[in-house]
């Protein structure tokens, strides 16, 4: 006996070099934890640096460690390797309270056996089990058997268990009376550790439990830190002026890295409105951490946190579940910066169209003056033509150019008319209207235009068309507002057709284009006043509103149908009685 007991005590000097003769010193050890609870590192590094503490401090081959976190048990394993290396790795078991041990259970025997240790569910007189409750043995599968038939668990001959260890210490971590986890120190030897030494593994582990919840608290202080810088920056960006939507997100990316656990491997990116913004760094990864940018209840982007390289396990892969909560509130957060642009950037746009309408409305003012300073030497020169062409003996030659000169005032007057009928000067009327003259007339100036632009003109004029009871110079407004909008929608040629004829009821006016077509998004929007998806220099808004209250004055219909890249069909119908039959023309 005395004999084995020497030699215990060699062994206990060469495997534990501060070990002396009143048993293991673990002061070094303990300080040399708390200098790594003071530093800036993520958890997982943090175990990763105390696991080679222990096995350079007790020379076993596996240190392991099982913290309880959000009902998961995260398990981080570090090896005694050749030539003094160390491999790391982290994974996740379910481990629960139900006391299972169904064949299709899917915890191993030794699993299960941690369990109950963790529940404190094992009697204390158990040979294998200190006061403290914490595990102790020098050949795992005998404990293993000796638990399963202390259990009563069928078969308990059969042991589960591969690893290839065979002492194993397992003692409970916990803080404050609160379970944290277990920790296992693992040799391949038999009877590697010593029992009498049990409470100082379990003081040394004690320690550890404060080490880590101290460090934890620590890095979940300064995570709650970089979240709300990141979330300050980015309502702070949002205030900025004079910055556009596009750069604000792509500061917005910039800035994601840093409040993520490794910001030295985190690469970002912002997807919005079909265009990406990202990081230098960015690449698309399996380990990444994303979420929907939802406005009006619709996705619109999506922001996305990748590592670069492959990091440990967390809460959700490599990420933690409070960056879970951080990407939310950041996708929340943009949702509400692009809807204030929007806002901001509609203001600005209604603004200057307003500003424009204004402009409008004073030219139309100066139109009308112009428009009756002219009219009065018009008719002079028409009346003194006319007199002059009634002359007798007059050369033909001069009769021909009077005659000229008598058609270019008639035009010239009927130019200064439709001017003065588009600055409102001319009163309202209450009279039959023929659709057909009108159409005929309202297209002589816009002919010449459509020429030019390589639009091709087609005319379906029904012959016997009914009047309808309205004011022409109206109506013929509504013709010329819309040839115009379909003009400006084939900006690279097409075919316009305008089309009239009318049933037992109405009497329509038909104008379709081949051109580029509305966004069935804003097709609901095209008649409120000062919309436009044109630019302020090149419309007002105001032409389909005008035409929209001008068909309303007349008890009639408006409908739309237009398909992207395929072109626009306006049908407007008026009210009436009587009978058609159609004819092509032009």
């Amino acid at each position: 006996m005395a004999k084995k007991q020497k030699i215990e005590e060699e062994i206990t000097k060469s495997f534990y070099p501060l070990a002396s003769s009143k048993g293991i010193d673990i002061s070094s050890l303990t300080m040399r934890m708390a200098e790594y609870v003071t530093q800036d590192i993520p958890v997982v590094v943090f175990i990763q640096e105390i696991s080679k503490l222990f096995l350079s401090f007790f020379k076993c081959d596996r240190f392991e460690l099982w913290l309880y976190e959000n009902q998961h048990c995260h398990r981080y394993l570090t090896d005694w390797q050749s030539g003094g290396t160390f491999e790391h790795q982290s994974r996740i078991c379910l481990l629960d309270k139900a006391d299972t041990d169904e064949e299709d259970s899917p915890l191993s025997d030794f699993e299960k056996l941690c369990r109950d240790i963790f529940y404190e569910k094992l009697e204390k007189y158990l040979p294998f089990i200190s006061k403290r409750g914490s595990l102790l043995t020098g050949d795992i599968i005998e404990t293993i058997k000796a638990w399963k038939r202390q259990a009563g668990l069928h078969r308990w001959a059969n042991v589960e268990y591969d690893e290839g260890f065979n002492s194993v210490i397992a003692i409970p971590l916990s803080c404050l009376k609160e379970k944290i986890g277990l920790l296992f120190l693992k040799s391949k030897k038999s009877d590697f550790f010593f029992k009498k030494n049990i409470e100082l593994y379990e003081e040394l582990v004690r320690d550890l439990s404060f080490a880590l919840i101290t460090h934890q608290t620590q890095q979940n202080l300064q995570e709650r830190v970089k979240e709300l810088s990141c979330l300050y920056s980015i309502a702070h960006l949002a205030t900025l002026p004079n910055l556009v939507l596009e750069d604000v997100l792509q500061k917005i990316t910039e800035l994601l890295p840093r409040a993520w656990q490794y910001p030295r491997v985190a690469a970002a990116r912002i997807f919005y409105d079909g265009v990406d913004y990202k990081t230098t760094d960015f690449t698309a990864s399996p380990d990444k951490q994303s979420a929907a940018i939802v406005i009006d209840n619709k996705k619109k982007g999506e922001v996305e946190v990748v590592y670069t390289q492959k990091m440990p396990l967390q809460d959700e892969g490599p990420f933690l579940a409070a960056e879970r909560h951080l990407i939310d509130a950041i996708a929340s957060e943009i949702a509400l910066i692009i809807t204030q642009k929007q806002v901001e950037e509609e203001h600005k746009r209604l603004h200057a169209q307003l500003m424009q309408a204004d402009r409008l409305g004073t030219l139309g003012q100066v139109a009308a003056g112009v428009a009756h300073e002219l009219n009065e030497p018009l008719g002079n020169i028409l009346g003194f033509a006319q007199l002059a062409m009634k002359a007798p003996e007059m050369p033909h030659q001069t009769v021909k150019d009077l005659e000229k000169i008598v058609t270019a005032a008639l035009h010239s007057r009927e130019v200064i008319r439709k001017l003065l009928f588009f600055a409102r000067q001319v009163p309202s009327k209450n009279e039959p209207v023929k659709l057909n003259e009108i159409a005929a007339n309202g297209l002589f100036f816009l002919e010449s235009r459509c020429a030019k632009a390589g639009i091709e003109m087609v005319r379906y004029l029904a012959a016997n068309l009914p009047p309808f009871q309205g004011d022409a110079s109206q109506i013929h407004q509504v013709l010329v507002n819309l040839v115009v909008n379909a003009i400006q929608a084939m900006p690279d040629g097409g075919t316009l057709t305008i089309r009239t004829h009318a049933d037992d009821k109405w009497v329509y006016l038909t104008v379709q284009d081949t051109g580029d077509g509305i966004d069935e998004k804003i097709i609901k929007k095209i008649f409120l006043p000062f919309f436009t998806t044109k630019d302020i220099n090149n419309g007002t808004g105001l032409g389909l509103a005008v035409v929209d209250d001008i068909v309303t004055a007349h008890r009639g219909k408006i409908t739309v149908e237009s398909k992207k890249g395929e072109g626009t069909v306006f049908v407007i119908s008026f009210p009436h009685k009587g009978n058609q039959e159609e004819t092509k023309e032009g």
